[in-house]
């Protein structure tokens, strides 16, 4: 198969086949382990259409939890990034420390168990080539796959939001080959001294984000470039989620009919393994 039909890109009922037949079990970059520089920072994302979080913890090691408190479930972190020393429910109190372990909780909210056997639910997260990866439930393969990042420092994080399908977004990338594509979610390429690893960050079957993460062993980034590269990178991607959500066909290039290919038959496998 090497076109999806239409409703891949415009109905959520394929959103969430994907959220679990695929996003749950691939490796997904996360991150820059430079993110999480000191104990206590953190990243927050809707990741595959999962609200999670990297923290690292006063011990060093960075660990992943799902955005959601033991208590009532609401989300335990609002801003996409930032620095705590523990973790606290603005809804009802309940507190975590940097490991995801119940340490405080009010008296009007008792658990309902002690607060030892309580925690916040961890998920698979692993710091490789300066990028973070993460996983929700096992797959396949045990570690993730290298990417050749090199010897740079992380810099910064430059995001834009896309008003598109993320498999339209991966499309409209691909269709320019000069950015290597690492599977499922990561586009590497050079933009002089900078190498930018690209996450496409699937957050609804509508809305993708990318995240330019910039390392560079030389001079500072140029922002603003990146930032203008990201705009122009965005129409180009709406303007082909508008053609595949009408019924074109997709990009004839060899490289994205292999990924439409394998976007259908990793689901494919997934779903036949689950029934």
């Amino acid at each position: 198969m090497t076109d999806l039909a239409p409703e891949a890109y415009a109905q959520s009922d394929y959103f969430q086949r994907e959220k679990r037949s695929l996003f749950a079990r691939e490796w997904l970059c996360f991150g820059a382990a430079g993110q999480l520089a000191a104990a206590g920072d953190f990243v927050n994302h809707t990741l595959g259409g999962w609200p999670v979080f990297a923290v690292r913890g006063a011990d060093g090691a960075v660990r992943g939890f799902r955005n959601i408190c033991r208590h009532q479930g609401m989300p335990v972190l609002d801003k996409p990034t930032g620095q705590c020393s523990e973790i606290r429910c603005r809804f009802h109190g309940w507190t975590y420390d940097l490991s995801g372990r119940l340490i405080k909780a009010p008296d009007q909210y008792p658990p309902p168990q002690p607060m030892e056997q309580i925690g916040l639910d961890a998920f698979e997260l692993v710091e490789g080539d300066g990028l973070l990866f993460g996983r929700l439930e096992p797959g396949t393969a045990d570690r993730p796959t290298p990417v050749a990042l090199g010897a740079g420092r992380y810099e910064a994080a430059v995001t834009t939001d896309v008003d598109a399908n993320w498999k339209s977004v991966v499309s409209s990338l691909l269709a320019e080959p000069a950015r290597l594509f690492v599977w499922p979610n990561v586009f590497m390429f050079d933009r002089g001294e900078v190498r930018v690893a690209r996450q496409i960050v699937p957050r609804t079957f509508s809305r993708t984000r990318l995240i330019d993460l910039l390392f560079t062993s030389g001079a500072a980034p140029a922002i603003a470039a990146i930032e203008s590269e990201a705009q122009a990178d965005k129409k180009k991607a709406e303007a082909l989620q508008a053609q595949l959500a009408a019924g074109a066909p997709g990009p004839d290039a060899p490289q994205c009919r292999e990924f439409r290919r394998r976007v259908e038959a990793d689901c494919a496998a997934a779903d036949a393994a689950t029934t």
